[in-house]
């Protein structure tokens, strides 16, 4: 009996994640409220406090389920690809074109405010990078160098940029299919790092 309450919970709390994942996208942090997040979840606000003790624990939630779940995606578009500019490409390409990888400024603002957010974010980076780098060092068949973790961080710094961009003045957004063309211009120079 045990095993299927703490199942339930775990699903109840998954409920409570990917409710609060898409109404932070939809209205942001500050519109977003718990009972909001409980109610699309299928919750009392009483249970979305027994799974969270605070919106802000939610979001701290949320962001590392959306860590989780990019870091999955990037795996995925790494595995299809045979050669490392390929990997690459699929990664920039990849995050050019999903709009489910955009979180409102607020999230990130949000999660900025407590330690907790801080630590969760720069292991999110972290992870991102070494990843980055990892496709750089010729496709994960080598231990990425200094190097390549300074272009990974170039790689990443960009699309972040892009992001914010996009955010502030989404109608000056760059065309996806230059970008995509510039895009494949930098992965052919990154692939051929000087070790």
């Amino acid at each position: 009996m045990r095993t299927f309450t703490k199942q339930a919970s775990e699903v109840r709390r998954q409920a409570l994640l990917e409710a609060a994942s898409r109404l932070f996208r939809a209205h942001g942090y500050a519109g977003t409220q718990m009972s909001a997040i409980a109610a699309e979840a299928g919750l009392s606000k009483g249970g979305a406090y027994f799974h969270f003790p605070s919106k802000q624990a939610v979001l701290l939630a949320a962001l590392a389920f959306e860590a989780e779940q990019f870091d999955q995606r990037l795996r995925e578009r790494a595995e299809q690809a045979p050669d490392a500019p390929t990997r690459l490409m699929l990664y920039i390409t990849g995050h050019l074109d999903a709009s489910d990888t955009d979180l409102p400024l607020d999230l990130w603002v949000e999660a900025l405010r407590v330690p907790e957010g801080v630590a969760l974010l720069r292991e999110a980076y972290r992870r991102v990078r070494e990843q980055v780098a990892t496709l750089l060092a010729d496709g994960g068949r080598g231990a990425p160098n200094a190097t390549h973790r300074a272009a990974a961080a170039l790689v990443v710094a960009l699309l972040d940029g892009l992001d914010l961009q996009a955010a502030i003045d989404p109608e000056a957004a760059p065309n996806p299919a230059l970008l995509k063309e510039a895009a494949l211009k930098m992965v052919r120079a990154l692939t051929h790092v000087d070790e």
